[in-house]
């Protein structure tokens, strides 16, 4: 049966069904994920690892690091095959939301560039028994570089499973109470705007979240890229932290100096990780003014608390000059011969009261010019969303009908 003949209630009960799918796969796929990137280091940090007592030398493979890649490597079995069900998953979502025919699969879709590119992402490990090494020259002497590293590096790019199911798991992604909204205004919603309605709700968890994950990302790639030149370089590189150190003080742009990239690879990453720091840095001025702005309720006790402060010093500069006035008129009266320097002294305070007084009625003025012109702007802004409103649920009704 074609879901466009289905009933409204049904289609919604059937959206909900796929999405709770979608969810639990994409949980199994992050676990998987997860699995994938721990055993992977492990397995680098075995193979890297030079023990004299075993006679193993730096960059062999030993029956330590042939079982984590083994375990890699069925991780990465079963994490293809979840990327594969979450867009087919997903391919039945957008039919039953009417966003896309209900003839079309995911090769007619264009799905399947996604669906390709993801795979070929976390398809790279290292796999059990492929060891190569080569050899790349540096400032000071040559240096070698294994293919582990290369892939283990890869393999971390699975992070983004924990971004995926954060945005699943978020309040606006296609719940109850925003699957109706979406509907009508015929927006598919999905991770775009999910990470957008987060960015304005929480923007400091957003940017947390992204801190940590670069910091680890490239503090690992850091440490791995310049451990093997760890002694020319002189600089501790044995722990993943002193590499993430130098990532936050490069995206910072501080540079402390106790550490920093000597080798081409490890100097790519630094460069990387600056430009993407300039673009966090840019994300908490956007958060921070985010968190900055007013609530309706609360600009409109800021406009109310304004006017009282302004009508506040128009009262206290009215008064001001009839104390002058009178001061000057009781003077007056007391000292009838009275120098034409002593009136100018005199009438000075007058004139000054004058003009505070006149200056503070023109700001007065000004003030509730601006706040009518905004309110009357926000009054057509809503007028004109009501109506937009209006017309996007007349015109649903008139398509189904």
């Amino acid at each position: 049966m074609e879901i466009v003949l289905l009933p409204e209630k049904l289609k919604y009960s059937l959206r909900k069904k796929i999405l709770k799918k979608i969810k639990i796969n994409s949980l199994i796929a992050l676990v998987l994920a997860t699995i994938g990137i721990i055993f992977a280091i492990l397995a680098s940090e075995e193979y890297y690892k030079e023990d004299l007592e075993q006679k193993k030398e730096r960059n062999e493979e030993n029956a330590q690091a042939t079982i984590l890649r083994f375990v890699v490597s069925v991780s990465t079995t079963f994490l293809i095959f979840f990327i594969f069900n979450h867009y087919r998953l997903l391919l039945q979502f957008l039919k039953c939301k009417e966003f896309i025919d209900g003839n079309k699969n995911i090769f007619t879709s264009g799905y399947w560039k996604w669906l390709a590119f993801e795979s070929t992402i976390c398809l790279i490990h290292s796999p059990p028994f492929v060891n190569y090494s080569w050899t790349a020259a540096q400032q000071q002497e040559d240096l070698t570089y294994s293919l582990d590293m290369i892939f283990t590096l890869v393999c971390l790019l699975r992070i983004y499973h924990l971004i995926r199911v954060f945005l699943l798991y978020s309040n606006y992604y296609n719940k109850e109470n925003t699957d109706r909204v979406l509907n009508d205004c015929r927006i598919l919603g999905g991770t775009e705007f999910v990470l957008k309605c987060e960015l304005k709700e929480r923007p400091f968890t957003i940017l947390t979240i992204c801190i940590l994950i670069v910091s680890f990302f490239f503090g690992y790639a850091l440490r791995a890229a310049e451990l093997p030149y760890i002694h020319v370089s002189n600089q501790d590189w044995t722990y993943i932290w002193n590499g993430m150190w130098c990532i936050l003080i490069t995206m910072t742009t501080v540079g402390y100096g106790d550490f920093y990239p000597m080798t081409y690879l490890g100097r790519s990453i630094g460069v990387t990780a600056c430009y993407l720091g300039t673009f966090l840095i840019s994300l908490a001025i956007v958060s921070l003014t985010i968190s900055l702005e007013f609530e309706p309720t609360q600009a409109r006790a800021y406009k109310n608390a304004i006017r009282y402060h302004q009508k506040s010093l128009n009262r206290k500069y009215a008064a001001t000059l009839i104390q002058a006035c009178y001061k000057y008129r009781f003077y007056m009266s007391k000292n009838h011969d009275v120098s034409l320097r002593t009136k100018a002294e005199k009438t000075y305070f007058i004139k000054k009261a004058i003009k505070n007084f006149k200056d503070q009625r023109l700001r007065i003025r000004e003030m509730e010019f601006t706040l009518r012109t905004d309110e009357m702007y926000q009054q057509i802004n809503d007028k004109i969303n009501s109506d937009f409103d209006k017309l996007v649920i007349d015109s649903k009704v008139i398509t189904v009908g």
